[in-house]
């Protein structure tokens, strides 16, 4: 076990203290709106205080019917926030401000009820948007993340202040979600694996990817390395592997195999027939292919082997999880 050299919080440096205050902060914000509205077990992290100091019954009800105006009726003009983005966060071009990551079970019920806070609070161009298993509270749409426009609305919501508090001081730029991109054989692209194979399987391994690694690709490029990655899919299905391409806007991906869970644990093998390929398990696949290439050839790295002194070796294939 390594031992921390600071045993006490009042041993961090200043600035470490400060950045964990500030999340304390925004912990207990988050807690604050969700008591208000019943839900005071999504969100832990400050006292257990079943409400708010200070909030009536009263100020509770027209908390709810403020909640109730904003998200139980539909949109009458169905236009663009002030921001430029969807109201709903549909439209996932452009960098925003993240104000807050809403994570858990309950996070599509709880998102706009928070939003519906965040928005009375200061913040009235905030939307909703989800990013995998994530739901976050945004404001803004930009081209770039240094633009004036977009830092200012960065320095305003680290400024907003709710009761004396600045709740989103550790607020930051989000990049814009990959842009799906479809493949011409959707048996084989990595987004119907589910649909296809069954919602039990979760990870598959990732071999190769074509991208341009100096930077961000061409319309060209990209054609390209659609094809190149389809092709390659195609040649280890013929090979009697079972692969998956996921295409975005950064390139192709390449994976192999279909793993679950309980795959996870001890790579236990899952063949159900000897050389049955497409029923390789996870630590037959990994011998089969054991290096993440990049459009095809293999990439060395330097890394701390277990005894403490840097090697340099070929990077390993990895997991990823299915989208």
């Amino acid at each position: 076990m390594i031992r921390s050299q600071y045993k006490q919080e009042g041993q961090f440096p200043a600035s470490m203290r400060q950045a964990m205050q500030a999340l304390r902060r925004r912990l207990c914000f988050v807690r604050m709106m969700l008591v208000c509205l019943g839900m005071a077990g999504a969100v832990a992290g400050c006292s257990g205080q079943s409400r708010p100091a200070g909030m009536s019954d009263t100020e509770k009800a027209r908390l709810q019917e403020d909640v109730s105006k904003l998200f139980d009726e539909p949109s009458k003009s169905g236009n663009a926030s002030a921001s430029g983005g969807a109201a709903d966060g549909s439209d996932e071009s452009g960098w925003s401000v993240l104000v807050l990551n809403i994570s858990g079970q309950d996070r599509a019920t709880v998102g706009p009820r928070i939003l519906a806070q965040v928005r009375r609070e200061g913040l009235p161009e905030a939307f909703l948007t989800e990013r995998g298993e994530s739901v976050m509270i945004a404001a803004g749409r930009f081209d770039s993340p240094t633009s004036p426009e977009a830092q200012a609305l960065l320095r305003r919501v680290r400024e907003t202040v709710v009761n004396g508090e600045r709740p989103y001081a550790l607020s930051h730029m989000l990049p814009p979600a990959p842009r799906v991109v479809r493949g011409s054989m959707p048996e084989w692209d990595l987004r119907n694996a589910r649909t296809n194979h069954g919602g039990e399987y979760s990870y598959t391994l990732q071999v190769n990817i074509y991208t341009n690694p100096r930077g961000k690709a061409s319309a060209q490029e990209l054609a390209e390395f659609r094809k190149a990655g389809e092709e390659a899919v195609r040649t280890l299905r013929k090979e009697g592997y079972e692969a998956f391409y996921y295409h975005d806007d950064t390139g192709s991906a390449v994976t192999v195999g279909l793993f679950t869970e309980a795959d996870l644990q001890g790579e236990t093998s899952l063949a159900t027939a000897p050389g049955a390929k497409g029923t390789l398990g996870l630590r037959e696949y990994r011998t089969l292919f054991p290096n993440a290439m990049v459009n095809g050839a293999g990439q060395r790295e330097r890394v701390i082997s277990p005894q403490g002194q840097p090697i340099e070796r070929l990077r390993p294939s990895f997991l990823v999880r299915l989208p």
